[in-house]
């Protein structure tokens, strides 16, 4: 991130890190998310520690708030949603705070369940663009394992709701 961040603030576009062994494309490292766009601004105009603590923040923040209104969706109350938020955001995310990718990555999942929750139940085609940013998030923050799973969610979750819903 160091390397990520000078590049960026030089008002370069990292995409060679020659830094490990004979270099490396930093856009096949997984870990660098090169065009996500928090990434690309905090780590832009703010400095390295800064930068790292905000984008953790920031998506704690975001799954919690995913989290929450994927819940609500589901029916569940305000305290319900809250609770399951907790549960997610502060079940699993802080062990790996030394993993970045983590929380930056699995934040976007809620969203993209909710959007599939929202379509099943209204059929409006625009919730499908919030599962679809979603998973463009996930690819672009780098961690393509998380966003794999986040798929296998969706290939789970879609037709088992679209099933539930023809029986209510």
């Amino acid at each position: 991130k160091a390397w990520y961040a000078e590049r960026l603030q030089a008002g370069e576009l990292p995409l060679w890190n020659p830094l490990v062994g004979h270099g490396f494309p930093a856009l096949g490292e997984s870990q660098t998310g090169v065009f996500y766009p928090f990434s690309l601004l905090l780590y832009r105009f703010l400095p390295l520690g800064v930068a790292y603590n905000a984008n953790f923040v920031l998506h704690y923040v975001l799954a919690f708030g995913f989290t929450c209104h994927y819940a609500r969706r589901l029916g569940l109350s305000l305290f319900e949603s809250i609770l399951a938020a907790v549960v997610f955001v502060y079940g699993w995310f802080p062990a790996r705070n030394s993993l970045e990718w983590a929380i930056i990555t699995g934040a976007w999942l809620p969203l993209a369940l909710w959007g599939v929750e929202g379509f099943v139940a209204s059929g409006r085609r625009w919730f499908l663009m919030a599962t679809q940013l979603a998973v463009v998030m996930q690819l672009l923050a780098g961690h393509f394992n998380l966003a794999f799973i986040t798929l296998l969610a969706i290939v789970m979750v879609a037709p088992l709701r679209l099933v539930l819903s023809e029986r209510l």
